[in-house]
């Protein structure tokens, strides 16, 4: 694939007021989602999408995450292929009570740092957002940044997915976890 320079780069917005839940951009992988209030809804559901991204200048995701993270949570989303973690990923992570980045390369080396859950988030709106270079990829949170991940020294690509990657949402708790919309900005390949 031709990776587009800055200004040829493409940008999407899923918006659910305008499309629903739309079965031919997201596969569901388990569960039930729904649309509620004009968000897509994941109660113990998650969903892939058919379209592959690689390289987004910056990728929000506007989500409601019901409720403080606690012991049984699994909730994510980001960029994450289901079959395997081992050919990159980028992705929020929820699992028990830790809140967390995930940066995972093309050879399936992970690395996570711990973001400390804030208690406003909690059952309110708030703009997720993932900024994927080939050099440097960061996590934000409420327009702040809260993980940077870079290039290994010496080894380029290592520490950093070089590979398209889907979008990928998962609740497996009981509740109701909302994502109001998805934005992504300037993907450098869309396929």
């Amino acid at each position: 694939m031709h990776l587009n320079d800055r200004d040829k780069r493409d940008s999407i917005i899923y918006d659910p007021k305008i499309k629903g839940f739309d079965s031919s951009f997201f596969a569901t992988l388990s569960g039930t989602p729904t649309v509620s209030s004009g968000n897509l809804r994941f109660n113990n559901a998650s969903v892939s999408s058919y379209l592959q991204f690689e390289f987004i200048e910056m990728l929000n995701f506007m989500v409601t995450v019901p409720a403080v993270p606690t012991s049984g949570d699994a909730r994510r989303f980001g960029l994450f292929a289901p079959a395997t973690a081992n050919i990159g990923a980028l992705y929020f992570d929820i699992t028990d009570t830790t809140f967390s980045a995930k940066c995972i390369d093309s050879s399936g080396n992970i690395q996570t740092q711990t973001i400390t859950w804030v208690g406003a988030w909690t059952a309110n709106p708030i703009v997720y957002g993932i900024a994927w270079e080939q050099n440097r990829v960061q996590f934000w949170v409420n327009g702040a940044i809260v993980a940077t991940f870079s290039v290994t020294s010496g080894s380029p690509g290592a520490a950093i997915p070089f590979t398209s990657l889907p979008l990928y949402i998962k609740n497996t708790n009981a509740d109701n976890m909302d994502v109001a919309y998805i934005d992504i900005r300037h993907a450098a390949g869309i396929n």
